[in-house]
C-alpha cells in the first residue's frame, strides 16, 4: 500500500485520497490516536518516518505525506539504553537502535494494544502430564541463550530504544478446565485467543506470553502468543 491508501485506510473507507492536495489530517477527521496509527503503519510497512505532530498541524495531508523521510536502523534520537551501556558489548556502537519493523510494532502496541496486527498463536497439545517446573526451567534457558527472546522497548522522549536486559523469566499462566473432556480444546481456542488479544507490556517484557491449560483426566496443552514485527518485503 502507498502512504496515501495507508491514510485513506485510518481516515475511513469513504475518504477521497484526491482531498489530501488541500485538507488537514484533522479536517478528514483524524484525530491524535489516528495520526499514531497513521505513523505506525506508514514506518511499519513502508519504512518512512511521518511526525505525528506534523499529521496534527496546519498542513495539507499530501504535503506531510510527502514529506515522510527514510527511518535508519541505527537512528533513535535518544540516549542509549541498553543494559551494558553504550558500545560495551562487543565493542559495538548503540546497541539501543531499533529497526523499523520493531518501531513500528512499538507504536501499534502503544496505540492499538491488544489487536490480532501480526499476532501468532503456537499450540502444543499432549496427553498425559506436563512437568511445569521443568518447562519453566527449560523456557529460561532457551531465553537466557537468545537476546531477541529478552528484549524490551522503552520510551526515550518521542522515540523508542531497545534494551536487553541480562535474564527474563518467562511467566507460564495456567488455566483448568473443569468441563466435558470433550470440550478442551474449545476451551483452549477460546481463552487462548483472549489472553493472546491482551495487550503487551514490551517496556517490561517481551512480545510473547505462554499459557499452560489443563484438564483433571490428563490433557494438557501449551500455548504460545506472540507479537512479531511486520518487515517489508
Amino acid at each position: 500500500m502507498t502512504r496515501e491508501e495507508l491514510a485513506a485506510s485510518v481516515l475511513g473507507a469513504a475518504t477521497d485520497p484526491a482531498t489530501f492536495v488541500s485538507q488537514t489530517f484533522i479536517a478528514l477527521g483524524g484525530d491524535s490516536l489516528r495520526a499514531m496509527r497513521l505513523a505506525a503503519l506508514i514506518e511499519e510497512q513502508l519504512g518512512l518516518r511521518v511526525a505525528v505532530k506534523a499529521l496534527l498541524g496546519g498542513e495539507p495531508l499530501a504535503d506531510v505525506l510527502a514529506g515522510a523521510a527514510p527511518v535508519e536502523a541505527g537512528a533513535t534520537g535518544g540516549a542509549t539504553h541498553t543494559a551494558k551501556g553504550a558500545g560495551e558489548r562487543n565493542g559495538a556502537g548503540d546497541d539501543s537502535a531499533v529497526s523499523p519493523a520493531q518501531r513500528g510494532m512499538w507504536l501499534i502496541e502503544r496505540v492499538a494494544g491488544g489487536s490480532p496486527y501480526n499476532l501468532v498463536f503456537s499450540c502444543f497439545v499432549e496427553d498425559g502430564r506436563l512437568d511445569r517446573e521443568k518447562l519453566t526451567k527449560a523456557l529460561a534457558e532457551t531465553v537466557a541463550r537468545h537476546e531477541g527472546l529478552r528484549t524490551v522497548f522503552r520510551e526515550s522522549g518521542d522515540d523508542v530504544v531497545r534494551e536487553v536486559p541480562p535474564a527474563h523469566a518467562p511467566d507460564v499462566t495456567a488455566f483448568t478446565h473443569d468441563g466435558p473432556v470433550d470440550g478442551f480444546h474449545a476451551f483452549v481456542r477460546r481463552v487462548g485467543a483472549e489472553q493472546g488479544r491482551l495487550p503487551f507490556e514490551l517496556s517490561t517484557a517481551p512480545a510473547y506470553r505462554f499459557l499452560h491449560f489443563s484438564h483433571p483426566q490428563g490433557r494438557e496443552a501449551v500455548v504460545l502468543a506472540r507479537r512479531l514485527p511486520r518487515h517489508r518485503r
